[in-house]
């Protein structure tokens, strides 16, 4: 099986099922958050994600700025 160059994902379970799996196989990934990043990571598994998951991302785009500012501040997702 050849190995990916880069993963992309979209949506929460993807997201995270991604990052895990890019992870393992050592594959740079970008993630998209499309909406504001509280309400799409709500409650404690989504607090537990955004601590510990969502910083594991080689880069991530968003659909607004305001969704930037907020992960920059509260989620460590990396920006670059």
């Amino acid at each position: 099986m050849k190995k990916p160059d880069l993963v992309v994902s979209f949506m929460r379970e993807p997201v995270v099922r991604a990052l895990l799996a890019s992870r393992k196989l050592d594959v740079k990934n970008i993630i998209s958050i499309r909406n504001d990043p509280s309400k799409e990571y709500p409650g404690i598994t989504g607090k537990l994600i955004s601590k510990y998951i969502l910083p594991k991302a080689d880069g991530c785009v968003f659909q607004t700025e305001d969704a930037k500012n907020i992960s920059r501040s509260n989620y460590r997702v990396n920006l670059k």
